[in-house]
C-alpha cells in the first residue's frame, strides 16, 4: 500500500512486516541478499489515508510532503533485503529507536539495508507479493540503479540518521571538494567505469562462497556443499 511503500523509499522505515518470507516467482525461498522493486498498489484508499495520517502524526510527519496519488499503480523505488529474520528483537535493532514500525505478531521482517527511490514509472498493474517486472524498459532502469547501489556499504537508515542527513551530505560534499575523481566516479555511476585490477576471484564466486557459509553456517567450505551449492547457480564444478 502507498503509505507503507513512501515509508521505506522516502522516509525512515528499514523493516517490513510480513507473514511469510521472500518468494520468488520461480518458487524460489529467498532469506537473504535479495534486491526487490517496490511497486506501489494501484489505489488509495479511506483506510490509506489514515494510515498515511497516523504515520504523519506519530512516526515520519515528511510523509505529507510527498503526493500519494502521484505514485499509485507505479514502480517507485529499488530497495535491498539483506536477511528475512523471524527475531523480533534483531528486527528491532536493524530498525533503531523506532519501534512503532514493527508489528510484534508478524512472522518474519524482512531487513532493508539499501535504498533508492526513483522517478515513478508509468502505471503498471501489478500483484500480491513477489511478481516478475516483465517491461524490458523499466527491467534496464531497475537494472541500472542496482549496479550502482550494489558495491555501495550498506546503510542504517533509522529516523535519527534521516534527521542528519542533510548535515552529513553537506560535510561529504565538502571533504570531496578537493577530490574531483571521485565526485566525477559517482556522476557517472551506472555508466561507463574506469577498468580496474583484475581480481584474483570472480564477483560469482565470491557470492558462491558466502551463500555457502551462510546456508552452512559452519564458516568453512567443504568440497560436497561447494558442488551441491553450484548446482544450483548453474555453475560446471566438479569434485
Amino acid at each position: 500500500r502507498a503509505p507503507w511503500a513512501m515509508a521505506i523509499i522516502y522516509g525512515p522505515k528499514r523493516v517490513e512486516n510480513r507473514r511469510y518470507p521472500i518468494k520468488l516467482w520461480t518458487g524460489k525461498v529467498q532469506f537473504r541478499d535479495v534486491w526487490l522493486a517496490v511497486h506501489v498498489s494501484s489505489s488509495f484508499s479511506a483506510r490509506d489515508k489514515e494510515t498515511t495520517n497516523r504515520i504523519g502524526s506519530d512516526l515520519w510527519s515528511g510523509i505529507h510532503e510527498y503526493d500519494h496519488q502521484a505514485i499509485v499503480g507505479r514502480i517507485v523505488g529499488v530497495i535491498h533485503v539483506s536477511k528475512v529474520s523471524g527475531d523480533f528483537n534483531e528486527a528491532l535493532q536493524h530498525q533503531g529507536p523506532d519501534q512503532a514500525w514493527l508489528d510484534s505478531g508478524s512472522r518474519y521482517y524482512w531487513l532493508i539495508d539499501k535504498v533508492q527511490a526513483l522517478t515513478p514509472t508509468e502505471p503498471i498493474a501489478g500483484r500480491q507479493r513477489v511478481w516478475k517486472v516483465m517491461d524490458e524498459r523499466i527491467v534496464s532502469v531497475l537494472q541500472e540503479h542496482v549496479k550502482c547501489l550494489d558495491g555501495e556499504p550498506t546503510s542504517k537508515n533509522t529516523s535519527a540518521h534521516v534527521a542528519r542527513k542533510g548535515r552529513e551530505n553537506k560535510q561529504r560534499e565538502e571533504a570531496e571538494e578537493g577530490s574531483t575523481d571521485e565526485r566525477t566516479k559517482k556522476k557517472k555511476c551506472g555508466k561507463a567505469s574506469k577498468k580496474r585490477s583484475e581480481a584474483l576471484f570472480s564477483r560469482e564466486d565470491v557470492s558462491l562462497a558466502f551463500h555457502i557459509l551462510n546456508q552452512t553456517g559452519s564458516g568453512r567450505l567443504n568440497t560436497r556443499d561447494i558442488v551441491e551449492c553450484s548446482k544450483n547457480y548453474g555453475m560446471d564444478i566438479s569434485e
